[in-house]
């Protein structure tokens, strides 16, 4: 399994969440770590401004989101949530 990290990262709010892509053999994820699993395991702590402290733990929460990957949490629309159970 292939997968690759993109550089754009972006806060949606609508789903309370940062927004980060991935390609995974050759196909598009749209993935998204929550504003709680970023305020439980990133210092997050109610932000103003969650990008920041995303690019700050982006190498902890893209290991979680790669072994969620690999394990197939991948929604049937091609989306994956890194929510905070899942971080160890």
């Amino acid at each position: 399994m292939h997968i690759e990290f993109g550089d754009e990262v972006v806060w949606a709010g609508e789903r309370s969440s940062v927004f980060f892509r991935a390609k995974v053999d050759g196909k598009n994820v749209r993935c998204f770590v929550s504003r709680e699993a970023l305020d439980d395991h990133c210092g997050g702590d109610g932000a103003d401004d969650y990008v920041p402290i995303f690019h700050t733990h982006r190498k902890k929460i893209l290991v979680v989101a790669e072994k969620m990957i690999q394990a197939g949490c991948i929604s049937p629309a091609g989306e994956l949530i890194v929510a905070t159970k899942f971080f160890p």
